[in-house]
């Protein structure tokens, strides 16, 4: 039962709004050696999604780090860098491309438990509430999907919302680490977690960025060169305005 497990810490999450509370923080992260990661942005207004929270948890507590409160994050974006530390994530892409814009180099040493339940035969992509549900048996409430995460203070189901998405993870990384040694696919789970850290996923590239727009594929060479043109302009100003 969900309640018995070890690995689900059952506590209140705190919140850490301070850079002394932020390097104890990492202080307890880096001793436990994996921990749980997950992060809460707006990416609809700004040309970089805005990011409002960033989640953790161990098996002894869960932490919201407030990156609203002004507090320097490049220690913690060193922690999702370090391959000597475990991150559990779940379908982590957006969570990790701010590490490559603050630190020029990629996250490391991944587990993400959407991409290992692929690779025990569970249905891909599979949704975070199915998983905890299925592997420890409790039950995700509604998911806050168009919640205002900017604003202060959060209510108590943000923060409660907040925490249940890393709460479960440790516990879920354990059981889908047995299952796939069962299977003999952890290599193959641990390629395809890092193929997702590969910092070309996340660079603008320009050669390639005017293919992905609708269309693209039936405009001739000088049509082409063109959209080229306007989505490196279009890419520019959103940049300089976010």
């Amino acid at each position: 039962e969900a309640q018995a497990n070890p690995l689900i810490y059952q506590g209140e999450a705190q919140l850490i709004a301070t850079q002394d509370g932020l390097s104890q923080l990492i202080d307890r992260l880096s001793s436990a050696g994996s921990f749980a990661y997950d992060s809460e942005f707006i990416g609809e207004l700004t040309y970089l999604p805005k990011l409002c929270l960033i989640q953790v948890a161990t098996s002894d507590e869960v932490s919201l780090i407030d990156p609203i409160a002004r507090i320097d994050l490049t220690s913690f974006w060193e922690l999702v860098a370090d391959p000597a530390i475990e991150k559990i994530t779940h379908a982590g892409q957006q969570d990790l491309e701010p590490v490559i814009r603050h630190l020029n180099r990629p996250g490391q040493n991944v587990f993400d438990t959407q991409i290992s339940a692929g690779f025990v035969g569970m249905a891909y992509p599979v949704s975070l509430s199915k998983l905890v549900r299925e592997i420890v048996g409790a039950r995700l409430g509604k998911g806050l999907t168009f919640s205002h995460w900017d604003q202060r203070p959060l209510s108590a189901q943000q923060l409660k919302y907040a925490a249940n998405d890393v709460r479960y993870l440790p516990a879920i990384r354990k059981q889908l680490g047995e299952r796939l040694e069962k299977l003999g696919h952890t290599s193959w789970a641990a390629e395809e977690c890092a193929a997702q850290c590969d910092v070309g996923l996340y660079r603008f590239d320009p050669e390639t960025a005017y293919l992905k727009v609708r269309g693209a594929g039936g405009l001739h060479a000088q049509a082409l060169a063109v959209l080229k043109q306007l989505v490196l302009w279009r890419n520019e100003a959103a940049k300089q305005h976010d």
